[in-house]
């Protein structure tokens, strides 16, 4: 066999395997690990935190349980997600309503390759949720999003 046909299958059976690779990890394979649901006197940040790890983790079951109402943001963004780190939430100021509050955080965020619903996020992201709650004593709940 000659060496430039050697090169050829070498170089072919390199790209087959860098395909499959990238189809297994970005495709196929989705790593999920349980996030627990911050109790019910946790803070408005630790809410926030605890949703984006969430997502990071692919718990989606938990990043929903943490809006108010899921379908206004988890539905299209914890399946899309392949990556959020680097979080940085800052404690929301005193509230002048103590059931709602505002949370600035900031997070580095990569969807999934070959995802159908892209978030719109890529790379650094400086972010914001809304959370209310019922009662003085009732657990935060996230209800928007997008003060970016």
């Amino acid at each position: 066999m000659s060496r430039r046909r050697l090169v050829g299958l070498g170089a072919g059976l390199l790209l087959t395997t860098a395909a499959l690779a990238f189809v297994w990890t970005q495709v196929l394979v989705i790593e999920q690990r349980d996030v627990a649901v911050p109790a019910v006197t946790a803070s408005p940040g630790a809410v926030v935190r605890a949703y984006l790890e969430a997502v990071d983790a692919h718990d989606c079951k938990t990043a929903a349980a943490l809006w108010a109402d899921a379908s206004d943001g988890v539905e299209r963004s914890c399946p899309a997600a392949a990556s959020v780190t680097d979080i940085q939430v800052t404690e929301p100021p005193l509230q002048v309503d103590a059931r709602t509050t505002y949370v600035p955080v900031q997070f580095n965020w990569h969807d999934r390759w070959l995802t159908s619903e892209p978030t719109g996020f890529y790379g650094s992201t400086t972010w914001g949720y809304d959370l209310e709650r019922e009662g003085l004593d009732g657990p935060w709940r996230i209800v928007g999003q997008g003060v970016g």
